[in-house]
């Protein structure tokens, strides 16, 4: 133990031998500590993962710089499948300890299977969108994205739990028993998951009461008895030849009845709508020929004014050059944010934004698409990239997470103050092997949203660039 004022060994005295200080609290404290540690491997050892984590956390409030306390917290949290957590005790025991530290394993472990961190934090987003789902009350969406989010990662007992408490709303108490089982094998002692298995038990036994009741008072769907031999006699049928002969001969009969019916009543009703579908298709036709006359019609009508208008534009062309070709230059830009929209480049539309000029021209069907495009820029548009961005970011493809980058940069134009944003932003850039690019995101919303839950992930994120 060293002292806490100077850093000299301490011995058995109540004082620093360097500097004097007192130390009999500061002894105190760090045997307490230890103790808690101690508390806290032993719970680890049988599998109490949250009592262990209660203990160690307890230890690091007396003393922060436990690196050992830093680096078993991190292996509870990685079992309890919370990757994130688990990275961020290894890095601060790798902070206060650079050589000889055991974290250093475990962070370059997870450097090497970044396949498996990737997954584990798709988990988590599965698991924020399956709470959306019954916040929308789709809980059989729910449902099946709990079931992969279990499949991808195991270990992570908030989603057994919720799973469990999904199944007890339906009253399927069986399954959700079955459900808490697999949780209480990842961690023995959490008391969220004991107190839903025995409200889950409870359920069981009510259901048992509740048809034992139904049986008591001889309800049909209840009752199931067993066949008795003396009481349920099952009669043995005989048939001599005779009757198959009869069998034979109405089978027969039937048939040829059949084919009778067929050809007297059936084919002539088939003709019929034969002849039926013909004279409808010549009806079809004829209304065809009709409607594309009138649509020719149409077309040089407005051939007609086309040519009018264009002879109108020219002649404001050459009475004023300058104003003409700054209409055309603003309709030019309105149609490519609009071929932008109907191609679905939304983050074309942002580019091409600012150079949208609403006064360019007078009139009324411009001035209507413009007031449209910036209504859907100043409203729908920033989530529509978003949610575009996060699922192209789901591909492996380099094109898909580079349009998922391009997306959310997009957004970042109009809500510039997203840490979300700037954290995926980076993030694909990590993914693209640009580290600087990442770099840069990581730092700014580590810098300026360090109270949110952005920043931890993007700090975690980081320290395992290159």
């Amino acid at each position: 133990m060293k002292c806490y004022h100077c850093g000299c060994k301490l011995g058995e005295e109540d004082t620093c031998g360097r500097c004097g200080a007192d130390v009999r609290l500061y002894r105190k404290i760090i045997r307490t500590s230890n103790a808690y540690y101690n508390r806290g491997l032993e719970k680890a050892r049988v599998r109490d993962l949250t009592g262990a984590a209660a203990a160690l956390r307890t230890c690091l409030d007396l003393n922060k710089r436990h690196v050992e306390a830093h680096n078993l917290l991190g292996l509870v949290y990685y079992e309890m499948g919370e990757a994130v957590p688990a990275l961020r005790e290894w890095m601060i025991s790798k902070n206060l300890k650079l050589r000889h530290n055991i974290a250093g394993t475990y962070i370059k472990d997870i450097q090497e299977n970044r396949l498996d961190l990737d997954s584990m934090n798709q988990t988590i987003r599965k698991y924020n969108m399956a709470l959306r789902y019954i916040q929308e009350d789709s809980e059989d969406l729910a449902v099946i994205q709990l079931k992969r989010i279990i499949i991808v990662n195991p270990r992570l007992i908030r989603a057994y739990q919720l799973l469990a408490l999904l199944y007890m709303r339906r009253e399927r108490f069986s399954l959700a028993s079955e459900v808490l089982e697999k949780c209480l094998e990842i961690d023995r002692g959490n008391t969220v998951t004991l107190r839903y298995l025995k409200e889950a038990r409870a359920g069981i036994a009510e259901q048992g009461r509740r048809k034992q009741r139904r049986v008591s008072h001889g309800e049909p769907e209840a009752l199931k008895e067993e066949l008795n031999g003396d009481q349920n006699i099952i009669p043995v049928h005989v048939r001599g030849v005779a009757t198959y002969f009869m069998t034979a001969a109405y089978v027969l009969s039937g048939v040829i009845l059949g084919v009778l019916l067929v050809f007297f009543l059936v084919v002539p009703g088939v003709r019929r709508a034969e002849r039926s579908g013909y004279q409808e298709q010549l009806r079809g036709y004829e209304e065809k020929i009709s409607s594309r006359d009138q649509n020719a019609a149409a077309l040089e009508r407005q051939i007609a004014s086309l040519e009018k208008e264009k002879k109108d534009l020219q002649d404001a062309l050459n009475a004023n050059t300058e104003d003409g070709a700054g209409i055309l230059n603003a309709y030019g830009v309105l149609l490519d944010i609009m071929e932008a929209y109907r191609t679905g480049n939304l983050a074309k539309v942002v580019e091409l934004y600012p150079s949208l000029n609403g006064e360019a021209a007078d009139q009324a069907k411009y001035q209507e698409m413009v007031q449209n495009i910036k209504n859907d820029y100043e409203g729908g548009l920033f989530d529509r990239l978003m949610a575009e961005a996060a699922e192209a970011r789901e591909a492996e493809g380099e094109e898909e997470l580079r349009r998922s980058l391009a997306d959310y940069e997009a957004a970042l134009v109009i809500r510039p103050e997203t840490p979300e944003a700037m954290f995926w932003a980076g993030n694909i850039y990590h993914r693209l092997g640009q580290a600087e690019e990442a770099r840069e995101y990581y730092t700014k919303v580590i810098e300026e949203y360090g109270d949110t839950e952005w920043a931890g992930q993007a700090e975690a994120q980081r320290n395992l660039l290159p």
